[in-house]
């Protein structure tokens, strides 16, 4: 559900929102050297990808997970299977790592680590208002 908010929150430019972890770690890899900080980013962006053929092939997270298992199973192989659901448990790891990274590198004379730390503070912004507004408009019906 907050995957969805996420990414109906910005349209036509919500697939984008999905690198944002991996750029960060990406980044923050460039100012460490830190082979884990690779190494997530690369996952991230493996997650990034996942999610976003999942958002453009019609899988629809509001379905049962017997209907969505079909659907899986018609798409790819078990052996295909194991290592997405694995990028896919990665993948919020590598937001919340991300986002400890940032906090931790973060200093104001460099304006990249500003301006993501802008971008992750407006994702989040419009995050929290958008739940909002579709937890009072359920309420209301």
């Amino acid at each position: 559900m907050v995957i969805d908010a996420t990414i109906n929150t910005f349209e036509n430019n919500g697939e984008r929102i999905l690198w944002l972890p991996s750029v960060t770690l990406g980044y923050i890899y460039t100012l460490s050297g830190d082979i884990f900080q690779f190494a997530m980013a690369v996952a991230a962006i493996g997650g990034a990808q996942l999610f976003r053929f999942l958002i453009e092939s019609g899988f629809n997270p509001d379905q049962s997970l017997w209907t969505n298992g079909e659907w899986l199973r018609k798409r790819f192989s078990n052996f295909q299977t194991w290592p997405l659901a694995g990028i896919a448990v990665i993948y919020p790891g590598a937001v919340l790592y991300g986002l400890f990274q940032l906090y931790q590198y973060f200093t104001y004379q460099d304006i990249a680590l500003v301006g993501l730390a802008g971008v992750w503070c407006g994702v989040f912004i419009v995050i929290l208002v958008n739940l909002t507004i579709m937890s009072h408009s359920i309420d209301d019906d």
